[in-house]
């Protein structure tokens, strides 16, 4: 028999894809299982539509605004829980609710690092005529940060604080060099540890059923009076790409 002489040859190809920063716009994700598939609805206190994220492809995408709801005048030191994050559900008017929070995007692509930090930008006050207009020695803390992400990169570190109305600016999340990219949520506290209380209403004996986070709270000194108004105050988030170092 003769033999056949097989012939083989080799040709190679390549498969290549170039990523480039994302400038979207990052929506707001479930703070306790956060899905870019799906987006949540946040809302303010007030019923209002949030502030729109920052642009990025470094961005704030949400900060929960935090209300005390309505309190008892008393002349002792107390501390109150804010009101847990409302969502409004897509299929119907109804809420859910879930611990507050603060969501950061890095679509950067360079795993550089970055450091976000919140100030309380004055005293709470109040805008009606009243004689005691501020709450001197008002706090707000953020206690117990859950950090948690939409990918594998090495997690941001997180960090409790406690405002004051200085103008002084506290670190609450951090990605050193080599982590952080993509989307990080920072929560406060747990879904399991969200209360309901009873709150009544001004100029009426009705009283509300509210779902707060024990892990936001007001802390108010006994010495401190408090009219019959509401007071506020404002918050600034300031995301910079400059990462803490950690040696």
């Amino acid at each position: 028999e003769t033999a056949i002489n097989a012939v083989s040859v080799t040709y190679r190809s390549r498969g290549t894809v170039s990523f480039t920063p994302s400038t979207k716009p990052t929506p707001p994700f479930n703070p306790n299982n956060p899905d870019p598939d799906k987006p949540v609805n946040p809302i303010e206190p007030n019923g209002d539509k949030p502030e729109a994220g920052t642009v990025g492809p470094l961005s704030i995408d949400f900060a929960s605004s935090f209300s005390f709801g309505y309190q008892k005048i008393v002349n002792q030191d107390r501390s109150y829980a804010a009101l847990a994050q409302a969502l409004k559900n897509n299929d119907s008017n109804s809420q859910s609710y879930v611990p507050n929070y603060v969501q950061v995007t890095d679509n950067r692509g360079s795993n550089a690092g970055w450091t976000l930090q919140v100030s309380e930008d004055g005293q709470m006050t109040s805008d009606e005529k009243t004689i005691n207009s501020n709450l001197f020695g008002a706090t707000i803390s953020l206690n117990s940060p859950v950090v948690v992400g939409v990918n594998d990169s090495r997690s941001p570190l997180s960090r409790e604080v406690t405002l004051n109305p200085n103008g002084d600016s506290f670190v609450v999340m951090y990605a050193q060099p080599g982590g952080g990219s993509g989307t990080w949520i920072n929560r406060w506290g747990q879904q399991a540890n969200l209360k309901i209380e009873n709150q009544e209403i001004p100029n009426s004996k009705e009283e509300i059923r509210v779902n707060v986070n024990p892990s936001v709270t007001l802390a108010i000194p006994g010495s401190t009076p408090r009219d019959s108004v509401k007071y506020s105050t404002t918050l600034t988030w300031n995301l910079t790409d400059i990462p803490i170092i950690i040696k």
